[in-house]
This record gives structure tokens, sequence and C-alpha cells, in this order.
């Protein structure tokens, strides 16, 4: 097996981390065993021809890629393996955000920070999101969350990253709500179809899920598997500011139920979305503008390594591996 570890320099700051990260590497894949190479991303969307391109030379092997970061370095390392068969994927959590492993449950980071357990266990199928264009591993939104992520971006270039994180959750609330201000923003006309059934209708977000979890603390749809083989799609019927101040925080933390006239959710293998507008896009936070999106689960599309082959959550309950 050959290692190929993918570093977001941003996201390894921190002076102990980043030598306390190499010289785990060097206790484990000593320098000179030709069995790991190491990579350091220059910007967004850096990583993906090259991981795919190392992949590539080494197709007679299996080639587990480590994307050292947050949840962009793994977007990016996700979209060079893709289709793949010898490659597996790996994230070593050092990002302001980690979203997708909270998909294994609550305080896992530090496992996955364990370059030995990482080296050791196995990677698991898992499903993943196809837009035609793109793929991720989490989530897909449209609409008023993809424009509170947006407006995010431009909040953090005035802040370090690390200062930018501590007010990550209370940050997408206000800009959530400041941008749904506008009526333009708060809602949209789309036409849509989920598997077949026409959901078209006026709608504030459309969010769509394989993992449950985004926003560093938020979890919309906790049910959510990585491996069950569904998207599971939440759609926030058009709402007034009023709806959106008072019913926003049932909405990210998954009980949206108690809102039926507002949300509804809905499990799917595809579903088609298109508007006269342009669409915000947010896949794994990254942000695109379409003009449609043809969605659809890839089951068992890739492998993840599993710290001690923990499986997802399914029922919001979690036994941290040990």
């Amino acid at each position: 097996m050959v290692h190929y570890f993918v570093v977001n320099p941003i996201s390894l700051t921190n002076r102990q981390d980043f030598q306390q990260f190499f010289v785990d590497i060097e206790d484990y894949l000593p320098e000179g065993s030709g069995s790991y190479r190491v990579y350091f991303s220059r910007r967004p969307r850096d990583a993906v021809a090259v991981v795919r391109s190392y992949v590539m030379k080494h197709s007679s092997e299996i080639v587990r890629v480590y994307a050292v970061g947050g949840d962009g370095i793994l977007f990016d390392c996700l979209n060079g393996i893709i289709g793949l068969e010898n490659a597996e994927l790996a994230n070593i959590p050092y990002g302001s955000s980690n979203d997708f492993l909270r998909s294994f449950g609550p305080g896992v980071k530090e496992l996955f920070r364990d370059i030995q357990l990482q080296l050791l266990s196995p990677a698991i199928p898992t499903d993943v999101i196809s837009t035609g264009r793109a793929y991720a591993l989490n989530h897909c939104t449209i609409g008023i969350e993809s424009r509170a992520i947006a407006a995010l971006y431009g909040l953090s270039g005035h802040m370090s990253r690390s200062k930018f994180s501590k007010f990550i959750s209370p940050a997408y609330s206000a800009m959530a709500i400041f941008s749904a201000l506008r009526d333009e923003s708060r809602y949209q006309d789309y036409e849509v179809v989920s598997d077949g059934e026409n959901l078209s209708d006026s709608y504030s977000a459309i969010s769509i899920f394989n993992g449950g979890f985004y926003g560093d603390t938020f979890s919309p749809c906790p049910d959510a598997c990585p491996s069950d083989g569904v998207l599971d799609v939440l759609l926030a019927k058009k709402l007034s500011l009023l709806q959106i101040v008072t019913k926003i925080s049932d909405f990210v933390h998954g009980k949206y139920h108690k809102h039926p006239e507002s949300f509804s959710h809905k499990l799917t293998h595809s579903i088609t979305v298109k508007s006269e507008r342009p669409l915000y896009v947010a896949l794994d936070g990254e942000i695109f503008y379409e003009q449609s999106l043809d969605i659809k689960i890839i089951p068992n599309a890739i492998r993840f390594v599993s710290i001690n082959g923990q499986p997802y959550l399914s029922d919001g309950s979690y036994t941290a591996a040990r």
C-alpha cells in the first residue's frame, strides 16, 4: 500500500500540530521506505488533478489518500479519487470544521488524528453524492443555507481561520437571517422531481444529505447514513422572515418534524432541481452557481478509512472505538 498525504497548509498553522504530524509519520513510515509521499495544496481545487494523477500512476497498488485539514481538502481529495478502484480515502482532521467525520459520532477528532490508527484501520464502503459535475461526501444545499455559507466566506476573509472557527455557528445563524432580509434571497420557485415524484414549489431551502451534520455543531438530519444507499432530503417551504427567525433553530438541530407545515423529509435515490434564477449551491461547504442540478446517490462509490472499522451512525447513538 502507498500512503499519500495531501495537506492544506492553512489548517496546520499551529506549529506544535505541524511538528507532531510529521513526527508521527516518520515514526510509522520511516523516510526512504518509499511507502509515502506528502503534497501541500496551494489553492482550492489544486489537489484534484494532482491526486488523480498520483493514484493513476500507482494503478497496480492500493493508494490510501489522506486529506489533512478540513472539509475543503477532503472535498478535493474525494473528487480526485472518484472512480479509481485502487484508491482509499482518509481524513486527518485539522480544519475549522470536519463535518463528515461527525457521521462516526461525537468526539472522534482525536481518534482520527492518530496516525497509527489511520494506517492500521480498514476502509469501509461509503456512498457519494453526484451532481454530474462534482461529488460530495456529506451534503448538498440549495437556497438560503448556501447564501449563508457564501456570506460567511466574505466574513471569514477578515479574520484568521483559528479565530473564525470559534464563531462559525453563531455567524452561520446570523448570516442566514441576514441573507433572508430580501425576498429574492428568502425563497425561490423550483422545479423539483424526486424519484419521479413532482415536488415543484416555492422553497426557502432544499437540503440533501448523505451524512447528517454541518456547520460544525448543527445536525439537521442526524439519521442520514453514508452507507444506506439513499439520500435524505429536507424541503423548507417558502418562509417569512418571522418563520425563519422562530424555526431555524429547530431545523438545524434535527427537529424539523415539529413544523410539518414548513418542513418535509423525503428519502430518494435521485433528485432534479431547476429554476429560472441561478441556483446557489453548497457541496460540502464549497459554493457553486448552477442553472439546474441532477443529483443522485452512488452507493459504495469509495472506501473511506474508519478508525477500528467503526460503522457510520444511523440511529443517533455511538460508542467511541478504543
